[in-house]
């Protein structure tokens, strides 16, 4: 064996991949010429990894191996003539990069064997072998939604992902939503994976960004408030997430919409990405959580199943937008969700509750209101200071809203302010970014509280001044008719023969009663020749002969109370009034009208009563 005798061939058979954590099975093949006697054979896997940046003077570089393994695979003796096959098992450990080139940073990993021999030339041979980040047993999902801000009025972004926890080489399902926006054209919102590198060594730690992956959604005309779905394919061969010694890779998705003349808004979302192998064992992302009306319905379901409310949509004056709603005695409760573009998001809260008949009118305070417009005061300077009151007869009001005030300043301070109250519902509103289940429950507890203080004011409310009446006779008719009184306008809400019924005081300009008016009908029950007759009579037993006057109704008419006046029959509903003298609105006369009107119906319509 002479010093220039030809040095022995190396081969290695190793998995395509080498993944970190698990064992890899090498094999290395020697083949020599001749017997070649050999100090030791020896096979090196290390990860060079490092990273520079800047350039000229300025230029920084860090370089270090890891992991470095050795695996002895012969030691010293007499390599034989021919082929020699050794196999060795290397775990790469955790912390080995995987292979990358993402700029600045950068990862390799090398299979280096070393043949040693004695006085001659040494034989040895590199191979580079890609190295992949072993993707978890299980990849839990963790849906996630973020805000660019947690201002209540404020320009916002909204962006929710159907989990932060990717894989390389799904597709990303998500949906985005904009807030207080001008929508009224379409609005891009670009989408960018940005992958960040935290580069260890040199004395301290830089920062750098890679190359991001973009992807522009359009949200179109019209849709501020409203979830828009997106979803994007990620590259196979994305480098997941990961940390080692010399660096750090982290990925986030940042969402992006505005421009230099405009507001501008952006949200960023960290991500976690796992190596594509997940892909086999994990079922693909479907659904983002829900952004806007559709979270928030999401979440007034929830509440209302563990509390006893129900969820309805709203009409087309709250925007379609989703709304709680439960009765509680007589009173309905609902608490909306109101989504007003550039105004705010707000949550309102309403106590409908049955009719004070005071012609009450409540609304927040302005310095030009007091001068303007007189205001009832009740002595509750919380209340006077932030509210004008304005009433038919402050007589009537004034003992109901001190009795009711205390319990709804109270209860403002859950529901927000009060915005409207009238004879008919108390609505109060404040400005939310969302709907927490917390709060809702604290809002039920608040209208359940203002509800019962309502009603519990309402007995002192008297009957209009100068009425005189009896108060017992008109609460004997609304239980004949199977109502409601209103005492503080005398009125009823009810029903005859199953025919609905109103009957009440009519009031001229000043908010004096002048008369008793009555209802009665229902365009919806009527038949269709019913809904076909008109009649309009001045003065009904005077006029009764009158050419238009249908003759099913002549015999009824002429026999009418001559102070009964202004008939008129439309749509299937038939109402008069008659005048009332000296205050006296006795329930007898209008209990006449209700029967004389629902006589007339009938005989326009047999079939409907007994009454012929």
């Amino acid at each position: 064996m002479g010093i220039f005798s030809a040095r022995p061939q190396i081969e290695v058979f190793a998995p395509t991949t080498i993944v970190v954590g698990r064992p890899a099975l090498i094999q290395v093949v020697v083949t020599a010429a001749e017997e070649t006697k050999i100090e030791h054979i020896a096979l090196h896997a290390r990860g060079k990894q490092g990273w520079v940046v800047g350039s000229g003077k300025s230029r920084v570089a860090h370089d270090t191996q890891f992991p470095a393994l050795v695996a002895r695979l012969m030691e010293a003796g007499v390599l034989a003539e021919g082929a020699t096959r050794f196999s060795t098992s290397i775990t790469v450990p955790a912390g080995t990069a995987p292979t990358h080139a993402m700029d600045p940073a950068h990862a390799t990993f090398e299979l280096f064997v070393h043949v040693s021999i004695p006085w001659r030339l040494d034989a040895r041979r590199t191979f580079l072998v890609p190295v992949r980040v072993a993707a978890p047993g299980e990849v839990t999902r963790t849906p996630v939604v973020l805000r660019s801000t947690s201002g209540t009025d404020k320009p916002r972004l909204e962006v929710s992902l159907a989990s932060r926890r990717l894989i390389a080489g799904e597709t990303v399902v998500g949906s985005c939503a904009v807030f207080h926006l001008d929508d009224s054209k379409p609005r891009e919102i670009d989408l960018s994976l940005v992958p960040t590198l935290k580069l260890h060594g040199r004395g301290r730690v830089r920062e750098r960004r890679g190359r991001t992956y973009d992807v522009t959604v359009t949200l179109p005309a019209g849709s501020a408030g409203t979830s828009v779905p997106f979803h994007f394919r990620l590259a196979p061969d994305m480098t997941p997430t990961f940390t080692t010694v010399s660096h750090e890779l982290a990925w986030a998705l940042v969402a992006r919409s505005g421009s230099f003349f405009s507001t501008k808004v952006d949200v960023t979302i960290p991500l976690e990405l796992v190596d594509s192998s997940a892909a086999a064992t994990t079922a693909q992302l479907t659904a983002a959580p829900e952004l806007a009306d559709e979270r928030v319905t999401a979440v007034f379901e929830a509440f209302a199943a563990k509390h006893g409310w129900q969820v309805v949509t709203g009409d087309a004056a709250s925007g379609g937008q989703p709304q709680l709603v439960r009765a509680l005695d007589d009173s309905e409760l609902r608490i909306a969700y109101a989504y007003r573009g550039e105004e705010g998001t707000f949550l309102v809260a309403r106590v409908a509750h049955p009719a004070l008949g005071l012609d009450l009118t409540v609304t927040p305070s302005s310095s030009l209101r007091h001068v303007f417009f007189r205001d009832l005061e009740i002595d509750i300077t919380a209340w006077d200071r932030a509210h004008h009151v304005g009433a038919r007869s402050p007589e009537q009001a004034i003992p109901f809203l001190r009795a009711a005030v205390p319990a709804v300043l109270a209860a403002t301070r859950v529901l927000g302010p009060v915005v409207r109250w009238d004879d008919d519902a108390v609505v109060c509103e404040q400005a939310v970014v969302w709907p927490e289940p917390a709060k809702l429950a604290e809002l039920d507890l608040a209208l359940q509280a203002l509800a019962h203080a309502i009603d519990g004011a309402r007995p002192t409310i008297t009957m209009p001044p100068g009425i005189t009446a009896g108060l017992a006779d008109w609460q004997q008719l609304a239980h004949d008719l199977r109502g409601r009184l209103t005492v503080g306008e005398l009125a009823i809400d009810g029903r005859l023969d199953n025919q609905p019924v109103s009957v009440g005081l009519v009031w001229d300009g000043d908010g004096k009663p002048y008369g008793l008016r009555a209802h009665v009908g229902d365009p919806v029950d009527a038949s269709g020749e019913v809904r076909a007759i008109a009649v309009a009579l001045s003065r009904p037993a005077a006029d009764a002969l009158a050419a238009s006057t249908p003759e099913a109704l002549v015999a009824q008419l002429v026999a009418w109370p001559a102070d009964i006046v202004d008939l008129q029959i439309a749509d299937g509903v038939a109402s008069a009034w008659r005048p009332i003298t000296g205050g006296s609105a006795e329930a007898d006369a209008a209990s006449e009208l209700v029967r004389l009107l629902r006589a007339l119906l009938a005989a326009l319509e047999p079939a409907a009563g007994p009454y012929r």
